[in-house]
């Protein structure tokens, strides 16, 4: 009997280590929504400001905008959670391998 708990003992520590994984991966799933929504943001500013010089709305220094726009694209595509590779942390299914 004691073998037959032991297994017992192993498989659930086995099952609550899964469900503990699977909850980080949820976690990471939340924040590259979050992370997106801020890149698809802060592109819809870079978009709406150029527009505004643009069409005169808003008198700012070409050279200002173009280095504000490098800065703010440089930002974006380091948080973007696919271009970052942020996405590869809950794409695939959390195991616990025996090695």
């Amino acid at each position: 009997m004691r073998e037959e708990e032991w297994r017992q003992y192993q498989a659930q520590r086995r099952k609550e280590k899964l469900e503990a994984l699977e909850q980080e991966r949820l976690v990471r799933l939340v924040t590259s929504g979050a992370l997106l929504r801020q890149v698809e943001d802060i592109r819809a500013l870079v978009v709406r400001v150029k527009a505004a010089v643009l069409a005169g709305e808003r008198s700012i220094d070409a050279e200002d905008v173009a280095a504000w726009e490098d800065w703010a694209n440089d930002y974006v595509d380091r948080i973007d959670p696919v271009k970052s590779g942020q996405v590869l942390q809950h794409i695939r299914p959390p195991s616990l391998r025996e090695e």
